[in-house]
């Protein structure tokens, strides 16, 4: 994690089967932000990735979609912006589908691998295909068709990081209630839900553009919620040490004669703690969002805030 922005730079790693709709939902999200939400945008400074996502996204309008990426992996770095500001950099990856399924012998293996381990958040996509009817009765064909069973494989390199369970093509879904496909796509999913991590179940549509802003958005509130739970963690660190110092003669006049550095330290880290708490308050027209879409938190729906 390196420092760039207000939240410093993230990695996000989409991972999903052939023809799962993972390059159309990138160009969607790209799309959606770029028009704005509210006042929060996304930017690319690569010139010519910028004309790709315009060009690609033309043709998405008119139906004519990407070919799947089985041959090429195509790296894409963001700002996540508000106003003139940036909040967050993050890369993301549009890996080849066929990558879940590739042999030992595949040269780009090994470095996708390491790409998984290095996540900050995973993307995984399931395509509304295999959901236009109810699962009972064929799940083990749609974990194995889904390559779902394959995910798990490679999220187990990175550990109970959040995630965000995409379901495109959601377009295809009017006709079935909302719970239901969320009942089914938990069911789907268990494992992810089992191991207590940060994890949203999401449907989206590039024909409808449906929730294409909403796993950003909860990447995003996840992570300054950690930011500040670490800061607050330090703080009382800190606080801890501070006071058992000053109980002894000598680390009485340690503390009030020398050892500037720790109040230096508990200065830095209680701006920093107020920062992301003024970040918060910045972020929440789009934290409110979220109200309306299907978020779970260690295995219960849970409110955002």
């Amino acid at each position: 994690m390196g420092d760039a922005g207000g939240l410093g730079k993230a990695n996000i790693v989409i991972l999903g089967h052939t023809g799962s709709g993972k390059t159309c939902y990138m160009l969607g999200m790209y799309h959606a932000f770029k028009e704005g939400v509210g006042e929060f945008t996304l930017h690319t400074k690569d010139h010519d990735s910028d004309l790709y996502f315009e060009e690609a996204w033309f043709k998405i309008r008119k139906r004519h979609f990407p070919l799947p990426t089985e041959i090429t992996t195509k790296p894409y770095s963001f700002e996540f912006r508000h106003r003139f500001d940036v909040l967050m950099q993050f890369d993301w990856t549009d890996y080849r589908g066929g990558i879940l399924t590739a042999r030992r012998e595949a040269t780009d293996l090994a470095s996708f691998r390491q790409l998984v381990r290095r996540a900050d958040c995973l993307f995984l996509c399931i395509s509304g295909e295999h959901l236009q009817q109810a699962i009972r009765g064929r799940a083990q064909n749609i974990i194995f068709n889904g390559a779902i069973s394959r995910m798990r494989v490679f999220c187990d390199d990175a550990g109970p990081i959040p995630t965000v369970i995409l379901v495109t093509k959601s377009d295809l879904l009017h006709h079935r209630r909302p719970s239901e496909v969320l009942a089914d796509v938990r069911r789907l999913f268990k494992l992810w839900f089992d191991d207590k991590r940060p994890i949203m179940i999401c449907p989206v549509s590039v024909i409808d553009r449906e929730n294409l802003d909403l796993p950003i958005v909860f990447f995003l509130h996840v992570f300054i919620r950690k930011q500040l739970a670490q800061a607050e963690k330090a703080l009382r660190a800190l606080k801890d040490e501070m006071e058992g110092r000053s109980s002894s003669f000598i680390g009485w006049v340690r503390e009030t004669f020398g050892n500037l550095s720790n109040r230096k330290l508990r200065e830095s880290i209680g701006q920093r703690d107020a920062d992301l708490r003024r970040l918060i308050a910045r972020i929440q027209p789009l934290t409110d969002r979220l109200w309306g879409a299907s978020l779970y938190i260690n295995e219960r729906e849970e409110d955002p805030n």
